[in-house]
């Protein structure tokens, strides 16, 4: 029907089914890009240059995508300090890597599209419950997260 509203997990039933998330739960994954390699950028209490700066980042460093306001995204370190800063210094995904062989699929639990070497090298672009949404080549699928560092 086109409506989105909640339901308290205690009344799904996921016996039989595959463990896949919900939509539209999870988080979009974003990295620092500032202007020189070796360069912080501020993270801010408040969405423009008039909050207060409270912390920065080193540019690469992997942030959770909370929400936008603005030219701003609300941003969480991987540590959990919430801020905001401006879109122009945040790239889509995170560059992360395996810490086993593991299986991309196509959905999490799903179909096998090909296996991942020890050491690989993945962008993740979204989290979803325990898997993330990563892309390798041109193949794009899930990883249990377990196994990205």
């Amino acid at each position: 029907s086109g409506k989105v509203g909640y339901l308290k997990n205690m009344y799904l039933n996921t016996s039989g089914g595959s463990s896949s998330t919900p939509s539209g739960s999870g988080y979009d994954v974003g990295r620092v890009r500032a202007n020189n390699a070796g360069s912080y950028v501020n993270m801010r209490k408040g969405a423009g240059t008039s909050y207060a700066v409270c912390g920065s980042l080193k540019n690469g460093t992997a942030v959770k995508l909370l929400g936008s306001s603005g030219n701003w995204y609300k941003i969480q370190t991987m540590g959990g300090q919430t801020g905001y800063m401006s879109k122009n210094y945040i790239a889509s995904g995170a560059t992360m890597t395996t810490t086993a062989g593991v299986n991309m699929r196509k959905s999490p639990n799903g179909a096998v599209i090909k296996t991942l070497a020890k050491g690989s090298s993945v962008t993740v672009t979204r989290v979803e419950g325990s898997w993330s949404v990563v892309t390798s080549g041109k193949s794009t699928g899930y990883v249990f997260s377990k196994y990205l560092r």
